[in-house]
């Protein structure tokens, strides 16, 4: 009988005792820890714990005061692909849009790293990729309405598609799903789970919602002001983590499973 190799996958992003400070606030303090290409991660932690804070520091868009964060192997900072890293912000399905582009329009945008977005013209690249995304996300039929119809749920679909529409390898979220209810957030989150077991997307999403991103990812990071937990999902379950992390021990968790 012979043993079945156990693949380590590498490392996507490592944090080295990272510290921040606004002014004279810590933020966040001595945090450490590695994410491995293909995991899908929750960052989880109360209002203020620095969840978007560590994401800035992630994405290079913010400097550490001390520690360093790595991405495939370079500083945030200094990272040379930026179209192999897709964002999608804060309350993208709340988003106020006024102007009359189109889902497909909004989705191309995706692309602005690959292509320039003034261009009139499309490459065959560009033009797969959209459509791929448009695939990926089951809006492809939304493809012509203008966005300024479009509710809450199919909003937040066309910011993740033109997020994938680049084509990345690491996909951070930040709270995606503020105001939607909670049968196309969790709809969403199968989504991002389809995203991670097919294509092997490295997945880094921030929510304050731990019982549905609990029962969705397959890793989770909590943070409050400093690392508080770090591993699989049960993980957060254990009492003592769950009232380091929001001061309660009842919070929020009761039917997590």
């Amino acid at each position: 009988m012979h043993n079945t190799p156990i693949i380590v996958k590498p490392i996507a992003i490592e944090a080295s005792d990272l510290t921040f400070r606004y002014d004279r606030e810590v933020v966040l303090e001595r945090m450490s820890f590695s994410i491995r290409h293909g995991e899908y991660v929750g960052i989880l932690g109360p209002n203020g714990g620095g969840k978007t804070t560590l994401i800035k520091l992630i994405l290079g868009l913010l400097e550490p005061e001390k520690g360093s964060v790595t991405l495939f192997d370079q500083h945030g900072q200094e990272l040379r692909n930026r179209a192999s890293i897709a964002y999608v912000p804060q309350r993208s399905a709340r988003t106020d849009i006024s102007f009359p582009a189109t889902v497909f329009e909004l989705v191309r945008s995706g692309r602005t790293p690959h292509h320039h977005l003034l261009s009139p013209f499309l490459r065959e690249s560009d033009t797969n990729a959209i459509r791929w995304a448009l695939h990926q996300t089951g809006i492809t039929k939304l493809a012509r309405r203008r966005i300024t119809t479009l509710s809450g749920g199919q909003l937040q679909r066309v910011f993740l598609a033109r997020a994938l529409a680049a084509k990345p390898t690491l996909l951070v979220l930040d709270e995606p799903d503020a105001g939607v209810d909670q049968v196309t957030q969790t709809a969403f989150y199968e989504l991002l789970g389809e995203l991670n077991k097919k294509h092997g997307l490295t997945i880094l999403l921030v929510s304050h919602d731990v019982e549905v991103v609990t029962r969705h990812v397959n890793h989770i990071l909590c943070v409050h002001k400093t690392l508080v937990c770090h591993g699989a999902p049960q993980t957060l379950l254990r009492e003592h983590f769950v009232e380091k992390l929001y001061g309660d021990k009842k919070a929020h968790v009761e039917h997590t499973h």
